[in-house]
């Protein structure tokens, strides 16, 4: 590793840790907006990036891809939540959902609004994890629906 490489290694896991706690801040505050009071009483309402961290997927995973300079994977520990406690279901569902995309969403735009010409940047970034997420939510409602006989 040279040593220019090691600024930009922390830089960006930095970065990546800073938008996993946001993310997951995020899905909590909109739940406890919403009836749910589970995030907040774990302390998952925070911007201390130890309520969120996951040793694997939070620290090891992204390290290892931003050293070996290749894809960079991760996760954050998830907010747990009970949609029982939302007063409209479903809607709270969806919003709370969705509110892990729009906090990214507008980070996103304000880095790249920063840098680069922000409309096209911003509606190529917005589609692309619009995209993932979408594929990621469907992928994990049909295993759940798959695998829901292991819970009974």
């Amino acid at each position: 590793m040279s040593g220019t490489a090691l600024p930009q290694v922390l830089l960006g896991f930095i970065v990546l840790l800073f938008s996993f706690t946001v993310h997951e801040l995020a899905h909590a505050w909109v739940a406890n907006r919403l009836g749910d009071p589970t995030g907040r009483l774990l302390g998952r309402i925070t911007l201390n990036p130890m309520a969120h961290a996951d040793l694997f997927g939070t620290v090891l995973l992204p390290l290892i891809g931003l050293l070996g300079g290749g894809l960079v994977v991760g996760w954050a520990k998830p907010v747990p939540v009970n949609p029982i406690n939302y007063r409209r279901y479903r809607a709270g569902d969806i919003r709370v959902s969705l509110a892990g995309i729009v906090d990214l969403t507008l980070a996103t735009q304000q880095v790249i609004g920063r840098t680069y010409d922000p409309l096209p940047m911003y509606l190529l970034a917005a589609a692309m994890y619009f995209a993932i997420n979408y594929a990621l939510s469907v992928a994990s409602r049909r295993l759940e629906a798959r695998f829901a006989y292991i819970r009974e």
